[in-house]
């Protein structure tokens, strides 16, 4: 059973490191995913890199 397919997962920190992996597994397993970062590159690459599963929206939490 896979409880997040077709959903919409919001995941902050997402360009790199633990969020980044976050990304991509729920990206894999079906679910459409928003990922926010300060680093915009980062982001982005990351968002192409999925494709239309990704939108990626610059964000940084602190202020």
């Amino acid at each position: 059973m896979n409880r997040v397919k077709d959903k919409v997962c919001i995941v902050t920190g997402g360009a790199n490191g633990m969020g980044r992996e976050d990304v991509l597994l729920l990206a894999e397993q079906g679910a459409k995913v928003v990922l926010t970062d300060i680093n915009e590159e980062a982001g982005q690459a990351l968002a192409d890199e999925i494709g239309e599963q990704a939108l990626f929206i610059r964000h940084d939490v602190a202020s």
